[in-house]
């Protein structure tokens, strides 16, 4: 795994509660989150995190999505060389939901490039957040196109 992706992953939204990660080939990363607040206390049991700060991202409708769609695609703005970003909500063994963001996809549904968007110019933000995140609407058209598979 490259160093880059590594450090990165410390600033992903609910990082702290990222299970696992793995880069598949050269292209593809796989991030795993924990699902249950217990199976996370489990594995950490000397984390200070609470049942509340974790349902703040996974049992909140609305910011999980936020997570699932923001971060899939910000870490394909920030590495160009991935064409791919799954993100995976793992309860113990049974995938909760996954998404599956493919760059070419991606590109095409928006009309740009995603890896052409900055921070410096404002274009991460005024193209992709105010547009995709900030919306409802188009946050759940976004995520309805990237889920792979959803169980309750």
């Amino acid at each position: 795994m490259r160093r880059e992706i590594i450090d990165y992953l410390k600033f992903l939204m609910g990082a702290p509660f990222i299970k696992g990660y793995r880069l598949i080939g050269e292209t593809h990363l796989h991030i795993q989150y924990y699902s249950e607040f217990e199976e996370f206390k489990s594995d950490h049991p000397m984390s200070e995190y609470t049942k509340e700060e974790f349902d703040q991202y996974f049992n909140e409708n609305d910011t999980l999505k936020k997570l699932l769609v923001g971060e899939s695609v910000r870490l394909l703005r920030q590495f160009s060389y991935l064409e791919c970003v799954t993100i995976e909500i793992k309860s113990y063994d049974r995938v909760v939901v996954e998404v599956h963001s493919s760059r070419f996809i991606l590109n095409k549904y928006f009309g740009f490039n995603i890896e052409d968007l900055s921070l410096g110019d404002n274009t991460w933000k005024s193209m992709f957040v105010d547009v995709y995140l900030a919306d409802p609407a188009k946050r759940n058209e976004l995520y309805e196109k990237i889920v792979c598979k959803f169980n309750q």
